[in-house]
């Protein structure tokens, strides 16, 4: 039931002709909250995200997962969202993200492009191709052009603790380049 997983508290949507806006709507799930604005086009039909922008205090990454995999999303939303999942191999997603990011559709990746600032608490998540578990993952995730910085970062790798400060310029491209500090113990 859709009603468990996230309810509209208030905003406003306009559809004109196949364009779908959604302006200042907040998104309320059992355990936290986001204000979208976004505009979807194809809509009745197979719909296809634009851009948009989400804001938060909490949302809750297993509520969000479970909630775009209900009949209420458009298909081809699903599929981008695990698409971009797959990309990575990640699974079974949980904790709680906050910050305020832009999101814009990108023709030339099976990623959106999103720009802003992106704060962990308590995130988990399985690399599945390389059967890695992340837990209590903490931080900041911020987006300056083509960087990605990466401020206060702290959790548990298949049980072994790490802390990490640093950056990855072009992080968007197929050759990244990390340059980080990193602190833990290996278990």
């Amino acid at each position: 039931d859709i009603k468990q997983f996230i309810r509209a508290t208030e905003g406003s949507l306009n559809l004109t002709g196949e364009i779908l806006t959604l302006k200042d709507m907040t998104l309320t799930t059992r355990r936290g909250s986001a204000q979208v604005t976004a505009r979807i086009a194809g809509v009745p039909g197979e719909a296809k995200f634009l851009d948009g922008r989400i804001k938060s205090q909490g949302l809750d990454l297993a509520d969000f997962d479970a909630w775009i995999h209900t009949k209420v999303v458009p298909e081809q939303v699903r599929k981008d969202y695990d698409k971009m999942l797959a990309a990575y191999s990640v699974a079974k997603v949980h904790g709680k993200v906050y910050g305020d990011i832009l999101l814009k559709d990108d023709p030339h990746s099976a990623l959106p492009r999103f720009d802003g600032v992106i704060g962990l608490m308590d995130v988990g998540f399985r690399v599945e191709d390389e059967k890695i578990g992340v837990d209590r993952l903490s931080g900041v995730l911020a987006t300056s052009g083509d960087d990605l910085l990466m401020q206060d970062i702290a959790g548990w790798m298949n049980g072994s603790q790490f802390q990490s400060d640093g950056y990855v310029r072009q992080f968007r491209s197929p050759a990244p380049a990390l340059s980080c500090y990193i602190r833990g113990s290996l278990n």
